[in-house]
C-alpha cells in the first residue's frame, strides 16, 4: 500500500512568482514581503522610488508583479510606475494605499478595480489580488 494518497500527488505545485514592492513605510513593506514569501513567491523590495529605479536598472526581466504604494516622498507611485513601464511594457501593478478615493481622478488611466487595495488590507485579500493579476 502507497503512504502517499493520489490526490496529493496529482496536485501541482503553483510555479515561484517573482514580485517587486516598493513601500516607503518600512513596516508595511516588511510585512508585505513577509506574507508573499510565505506564499511561496521570490520578492524584492525598496524603501524609495529613487531606490527602485536604482535596482531595476540592472534587471534583464521584469517582475511579475509590482505592488507600489501610491503616496510616497519625491516621486508619487504613479510616477514610479510610469518610469518602470518604460524599461518593461505592460508591467502588471498592484497600487496600494491609505487614503480615500482622492487618487482615482488623478490617475484614472492606470487604476481599475483589479489593481487598487486599500490600507489596511487583510492577508487573503492581498494574497486574491496577487494570485489574479499574476494568473
Amino acid at each position: 500500500m502507497n503512504s502517499t494518497s493520489p490526490a496529493c500527488s496529482t496536485i501541482p505545485a503553483r510555479p515561484q512568482k517573482t514580485i517587486f514592492v516598493v513601500d516607503d513605510n518600512d513596516m508595511v513593506r516588511r510585512t508585505i514581503t513577509q506574507i508573499l514569501e510565505s506564499d511561496g513567491n521570490e520578492v524584492f523590495s525598496s524603501e524609495s522610488p529613487q531606490r527602485a529605479l536604482h535596482q531595476i536598472t540592472s534587471w534583464t526581466k521584469a517582475p511579475d508583479l509590482m505592488i507600489c504604494d501610491i503616496c510616497m516622498p519625491v516621486i508619487s507611485g504613479f510616477d514610479l510606475y510610469r518610469q518602470i513601464e518604460q524599461r518593461f511594457p505592460q508591467q502588471p501593478v498592484l497600487f496600494i494605499t491609505g487614503y480615500p478615493d482622492g487618487h482615482s481622478a488623478m490617475c484614472h488611466d492606470l487604476l481599475n478595480e483589479h489593481n487598487l487595495l486599500r490600507k489596511p488590507f487583510r492577508v487573503a485579500e492581498l494574497l486574491q489580488r496577487v494570485h489574479k493579476l499574476i494568473a
